[in-house]
């Protein structure tokens, strides 16, 4: 079946003439009498007759043809019409195939935006709760990493407190607490009436007492004094001299099958949750195999010049040993040490005691 643009104009007056009513022709003879009588008025009003004629039929591929048309016109008007179309599309979309329509509603929001229509905020809302929608359907199939990873691709179009509130709660729900604490900081930098600030206090209480059973006294007293800045009501034990924070912890060995070696690594982040910047910063990781140092690092991260601000994090440090573990075959007892110092001369603190298990990543083969 042809379609209407590849209709010759004298072809469609022909079947017109004929009072052919039936097929395919009759709906380009309506096509061809409307551009006929808009035609030499308005392109524009054309176009927008026959997309019109498709949309009245939800057939918007075809419509879009005709949309497509008055995309480049430098028309506020054009503008809203282009908006509306796929406004109506993406609520069309929206029943069965939700992430379709967050496309075209995208469309339209971008149209309404420059075209300063009143609507635009309601399809960025629009927008937003289609995300949502996915979110939840994805979370109570038990994906919940898929939900996360969803509500992070909407942070492109829009980075707000609700999607990260809705993040953190599937962390917590996951029992990911570092991130859902990581996902409740930025929920109450953007707008804290968003979420309640118990939930976040609890959260905070909840890690204090996971690292108390570690015998992380330093780390416990700081979550305990994060909770109570939120909450200047709370009766918790706390008595820390630097309020700093060690999360996004990770350990791991690079290998070397070559030179029959691995390096051990530590990566993380410091935060300072006090009100004051913090001037002075050192850190000392010690490596040790069988309890037997083998390595010790030591980092600068802050200085008069390049202090660490309150409420602010350190980017990623990365730390490796300087000193390669023999005989990637042996099974290695391997640990690290983190060690804090806000004072000149040094005054080193621990902060950390971290176990760095090993795997091999490559499997040894032996020729016959």
């Amino acid at each position: 079946m042809k379609i209407a643009w590849e209709i010759k104009p004298a072809m469609a007056k022909i079947e017109y003439l004929k009072g052919n009513k039936s097929g395919p022709e009759y709906k380009f003879q309506i096509e061809y009498l409307k551009a006929l009588k808009l035609g030499s008025k308005s392109k524009y009003e054309s176009n927008i007759a026959l997309a019109n004629l498709y949309i009245g039929e939800n057939n918007y591929i075809l419509a879009e043809n005709f949309i497509n048309r008055i995309k480049n016109m430098q028309d506020s008007k054009a503008r809203q019409v282009i908006g509306d179309f796929y406004y109506k599309w993406g609520l069309v979309t929206k029943k069965n195939d939700k992430s379709d329509a967050i496309e075209k509603l995208k469309i339209a929001y971008k149209y309404y935006k420059i075209s300063n229509n009143p609507n635009a905020a309601k399809i960025k809302t629009t927008v937003m709760e289609t995300y949502f929608s996915i979110s939840n359907d994805l979370a109570n199939k038990n994906k919940s990493q898929d939900a996360i990873d969803i509500l992070k691709s909407s942070l492109s179009f829009w980075d707000n407190a609700e999607t990260h509130y809705r993040m953190a709660k599937i962390y917590e729900k996951q029992g990911n607490i570092d991130n859902a604490i990581g996902e409740y900081k930025i929920v109450f930098k953007l707008n804290p009436t968003t979420s309640n600030k118990e939930q976040y206090v609890q959260l905070l209480i909840k890690k204090a007492k996971i690292l108390k059973g570690k015998g992380d006294k330093v780390s416990t007293e700081l979550y305990y004094t994060w909770a109570k800045k939120l909450d200047s009501k709370l009766n918790v034990p706390i008595n820390p001299n630097s309020l700093i924070i060690l999360n996004n912890v990770a350990t791991k060995c690079n290998e070397n099958i070559d030179k029959d070696i691995i390096i051990p690594e530590v990566s993380f982040k410091l935060t300072n949750i006090g009100k004051n910047k913090i001037n002075y910063l050192k850190i000392k990781v010690l490596f040790s195999e069988n309890n037997k140092p083998f390595s010790q690092e030591i980092k600068i991260l802050t200085s008069e010049k390049n202090p660490l601000s309150n409420n602010s994090s350190t980017s990623q440090i990365n730390v490796f040993a300087s000193k390669p573990v023999n005989y990637v075959l042996d099974k290695h007892d391997l640990q690290a040490q983190i060690y804090i110092s806000q004072k000149n001369p040094d005054e080193w603190v621990l902060f950390r005691n971290l176990k760095i298990i090993w795997q091999m990543k490559h499997d040894i083969i032996i020729p016959k």
